[in-house]
């Protein structure tokens, strides 16, 4: 099982949080989900330079902006402003360098080296920003020239075209101001550009591939608009507009002069760096800073602009792809079963994009389950069925019956309140129960409702779940959890029972612990089971209030011991709503995407050991007799003690008690 590093983030500027605070106050009708001071986060410091000129006064507010919003989601923000060094770099987990500005603000060798040591040791994430090589009177060819240092002495696949883009039509009142306006198509990198339509990319240059194992400047060059590299993913274009206005004596090294088209303005390079484990993005324009910043939302009045959302969700899933070790493997989202609602959906592709960057294979299934399908899956994600014509199939629950309890397999069943629909929802638990029953588990979904009056996203039944598990075993699984969103659900009790099932031996999991299951999230103390049907709960009564227990985990589940299984009172993902989301009805600040994405990683690296790598070693012994020579019996029974003593040791430490 690979462990995850436990950290706890602080808000490093003051000046961010104020903002983020007028940003909560302008607005009356959001909420921020309150997040407890002692857990800040856990994706860790990024470092933004400003030592080498990119620091613009007229600029700043949104370079603070961008601060302050990753702050909110869980990072550190540290702006530099005396150089770079290896003390600086040690304890951060990325590095935003825009474009420098000024020849007097060159790199020093020793800054490259230190970037380059720290970023080739592994799990780092760098954003390389660039620019047009004649932004100045006497030429800005030296702009870039800088950028490439960086970019070559990490091993980059992606450089900077030493040239401009204009676009005289997708522009904010200039053709230098190009609106970069073309987003990836590729469904695993969704949740990056999800809602992402327009992106100011200010007098910038384009990209340009080095295809080569040994990459570097004008090595093995590509344009990356025709020419696929591994482990390259272009995210945003320019428009067919784009023109490439080439002003010097140095010609672009991949594409021509005058030349017109969807020229690649932003790519990310996964299992990037000498050690394959970090992220890198490059930019022909400026993510902050000098000038103009990317994230702007409204330039020359141009506005609806998507730079924000664009830059921050591309550096969150950068750092989330190079601060994870991936045990990689298949896992299977069920939608065969009335899950998919279009609404939903753009929400569900985050969990998908997340995955991804994590090392995983994501199959959206849509036909139906079977053990073929199932064959070669490491987990399963089956979120509430919706629609009485939509119910599992005796042939289904056999498949995924078979499957898990064949051993290290990772399962999450998601389930309803009971009066969702006006004709009663109890058909959406009773199919959910099958499956439960079906693996041997030992939670399952209450027959009832549970509302908030009190913590909720504008309704009491949109109950926003904030008490977390407080067993160190699954700490990891809830860093940076702190308020979920559980759209309409129920509550979790246990089945207490050798031979567990529905209504078996029922007891309350707030009260009652059962060997092997965990409890992730609860409700507030202001939980409150509202039953409107004639099935009572089983563990609980009507009108009961309590911190109900949400999302269980049960490890050592199914028939053969080895599997992982998850229950959740709510969605995951899909009909109706995901508890994956960040902002709901007003509220931001939801974590619920901490929380899928950990207990998954969580759960399908301790169901899915690393094989143990075994090796033969040949003595060789010269020897004129042929004699075979015995084995030391007392080294064979020293052997066999210390290896029951390991085995009991891995037996005290993977299980409960």
């Amino acid at each position: 099982m690979n462990n995850r590093d436990m950290k706890k983030v602080t808000i490093a500027s003051t000046i961010g949080i104020l903002m983020a605070s007028v940003l909560v106050c302008s607005i009356p009708t959001i909420v921020v989900a309150s997040t407890p001071s002692a857990e800040a986060g856990p994706m860790g410091k990024i470092l933004i330079d400003y030592s080498h000129g990119q620091y613009k006064a007229s600029c700043a507010y949104l370079d603070q902006y961008l601060a302050s919003n990753l702050t909110m989601m869980g990072f550190e923000v540290v702006f530099l402003w005396g150089g770079i060094n290896s003390t600086i770099l040690a304890d951060a987990d990325a590095l935003i360098l825009s474009k420098i500005w000024g020849t007097s603000n060159a790199f020093l060798p020793s800054e490259v080296s230190a970037v380059a040591s720290w970023f080739n040791a592994g799990n780092k994430f760098l954003w390389v920003g660039g620019e047009s090589d004649y932004v100045e009177p006497s030429g800005g060819q030296y702009i870039n020239d800088n950028m490439t240092l960086i970019l070559e002495a990490v091993g980059s696949h992606v450089y900077l075209e030493p040239t401009a883009v204009q676009d005289p039509v997708s522009n904010a009142g200039g053709t230098h101001r190009s609106i970069a306006n073309v987003t990836t198509s590729n469904p695993n990198l969704a949740g990056i550009v999800e809602g992402v339509g327009t992106v100011l990319v200010h007098s910038p240059t384009l990209l340009y591939g080095s295809n080569s194992a040994t990459p570097g400047e004008n090595v093995s060059a590509v344009a990356l608009e025709t020419t696929s590299i591994e482990d390259v993913y272009v995210l945003l274009q320019h428009s067919k507009n784009g023109t490439i206005v080439d002003g010097d004596l140095q010609a672009p090294y991949a594409h021509t002069n005058s030349q017109r088209g969807e020229f690649a303005s932003v790519a990310i390079e996964t299992h990037a760096g000498t050690a394959g484990k970090g992220a890198l993005v490059v930019s022909g324009g400026s993510p902050i800073g000098h000038y103009w910043p990317m994230t702007e939302s409204n330039y020359s009045g141009y506005a609806g602009l998507d730079g924000m959302r664009f830059t921050k969700n591309l550096v969150m899933y950068g750092i989330l792809h190079a601060s994870t070790t991936p045990i990689g493997g298949k896992i299977l989202v069920d939608y065969s079963h009335g899950q998919y609602k279009a609404s939903c959906y753009s929400v569900d592709k985050r969990l998908y994009t997340s995955l991804f960057f994590m090392g995983y294979e994501v199959i959206q299934l849509w036909g139906g389950l079977n053990s073929t399908i199932l064959s070669d899956a490491v987990g399963l994600i089956l979120s509430k069925i919706w629609g009485t014509s939509n119910a599992f199939l005796p042939s289904e629950v056999s498949a995924v019956a078979s499957w898990f309890n064949a051993g290290n397999k990772f399962l999450w069943v998601g389930g309803e309140s009971d009066y969702v629909e006006p004709s009663g929802g109890q058909y959406i638990n009773d199919n959910m129960t099958l499956i439960l029953e079906a693996v041997g588990s030992h939670v399952y979904l209450e027959p009832t409702a549970v509302q908030d009056p009190v913590s909720n996203a504008g309704g009491t039944h949109r109950p926003i779940a904030n008490v977390t598990g407080t067993d160190p075993y699954v700490a990891s699984i809830l860093n940076g959890v702190h308020n979920v969103l559980v759209h309409s659900p129920t509550l979790l009790y246990g089945s207490n029972s050798a031979t567990p099932g529905e209504n078996v031996s029922a007891v309350a999991l707030e009260t009652t612990s059962i060997e092997d299951v965990y409890v992730l999230l609860r409700h507030s103390k202001n939980g409150t089971i509202v039953d409107g049907d004639l099935q009572a709960p089983y563990a609980h009564t009507n009108s009961q209030r309590g911190e109900f227990v949400s999302v269980a985990m049960e490890v050592n589940a199914g028939s053969a011991n080895t599997s992982v299984l998850v229950v959740s009172g709510g969605s995951p993902i899909g009909h109706y709503w995901p508890m994956i989301e960040d902002m709901y009805g007003g509220v931001i600040g939801l974590s619920g995407h901490y929380l899928l994405r950990q207990a998954i990683d969580f759960g399908v690296n301790l169901a899915t050991p690393e094989p143990v790598t075994t090796t033969t070693i040949t003595t060789t012994t010269t020897t004129t007799t042929g004699v075979t020579l015995p084995i030391d019996p007392m080294l064979l029974a020293a052997i066999g003690v210390g290896a029951l003593v390991v085995i009991i040791i891995i037996i005290v430490v993977v299980r409960k008690r």
